[in-house]
């Protein structure tokens, strides 16, 4: 972790027929993870013929425990207020 927080890796498979749904996403805690289930995905997908028809994107991102806990703080001051 650093100052940012924790960085996580997501895959999400996305289907261009559908553009604005995501049909899977995935969080994964090292980019070799993350790579390793796009090839097991990719595989899956091939077997369905549906590799011309969907889309694998990772990317990247921190956590951010403050903006989490924070989270909390608003649902349940609200109920105090």
């Amino acid at each position: 972790m650093n100052a940012e927080g924790t960085l996580i890796w997501t895959v999400s498979i996305k289907d261009r027929l559908e553009p604005e749904m995501d049909i899977w996403t995935a969080t994964f805690s090292t980019e070799k993870k993350a790579d390793d289930f796009i090839e097991k995905a990719k595989e899956k997908l091939r077997s369905y013929d549906a590799l011309n028809t969907t889309d694998v994107i990772k990317d990247r991102s921190y956590l951010d425990d403050e903006m989490y806990l924070s989270w909390i703080d608003a649902r349940w001051d609200e109920e105090g207020e």
